[in-house]
C-alpha cells in the first residue's frame, strides 16, 4: 500500500463515520494541515499522527 492508497484509506473510513476534516483532526490531536497532508498522500507526517488517526477511525496498520 502507497501513500496514496493510506490516504484513500482514511478518507474513506472518514466519510464512513461522517467525519469532516477538521473534527477528526481534533478527535486525533493533529492540525487539519496535517490530516489532509494525509489525506493526499503528501508531506511527511509522523508515523504517530498516522497512528493516532488510524486509532480514532478504528482502523490498524500491519507491516507484513
Amino acid at each position: 500500500m502507497n501513500q496514496a492508497q493510506v490516504g484513500e484509506a482514511i478518507v474513506a473510513a472518514r466519510k464512513l463515520d461522517a467525519l469532516d476534516q477538521v473534527t477528526l483532526a481534533e478527535l486525533s490531536s493533529i492540525s487539519a494541515r496535517t490530516l489532509s497532508d494525509l489525506e493526499r498522500g503528501s508531506g511527511n507526517p509522523t508515523l504517530a499522527s498516522l497512528l493516532r488517526v488510524l486509532d480514532t477511525l478504528g482502523l490498524e496498520l500491519t507491516v507484513k
